[in-house]
């Protein structure tokens, strides 16, 4: 897993700082080598997250995961995405044959897909 939070690096490195803890000194602290805390620091997208909470840790904070979207707003816009594709998909086609949808229809069948994909969830909603 990877974090991009720009926040957290700095909280880090604001608490480094008021422990008035050097760069190097955390890095032993944490188990981390010196120029991964760097990175942790400045929040590079490539730190891991196991970095980032050996460094968290060293400094008594701690890391803490929470969720954006509740799962069903989240499965729910996947869906609504998958089903916009799809319908397009459908719409290039029919189009090339002389049979383009009307913006009521493709509402209506990106609604149908969208609930349908809502329903089987799992393995056809994540799938690309």
């Amino acid at each position: 897993m990877r974090t991009k939070s720009p926040l957290t690096g700095e909280k880090l490195d604001e608490r480094r700082r008021e422990l008035r803890m050097t760069i190097p000194q955390l890095a032993r602290r944490s188990g981390v080598s010196t120029a991964t805390v760097a990175r942790v620091l400045r929040s590079e997208s490539t730190v891991a997250i196991g970095h980032v909470q050996a460094v968290a840790e060293a400094l008594g904070m701690t890391v803490e995961l929470r969720p954006q979207a509740s799962a069903r707003s989240l499965v729910r816009r996947a869906a609504r995405a998958k089903a916009v594709r799809a319908v397009a998909l459908v719409q290039a086609t029919s189009a090339l044959e002389g049979q383009g949808l009307s913006k009521a229809q493709l509402d209506a069948m990106i609604d149908r897909t969208c609930d349908e994909l809502h329903a089987t969830g799992g393995k056809t909603l994540w799938a690309e």
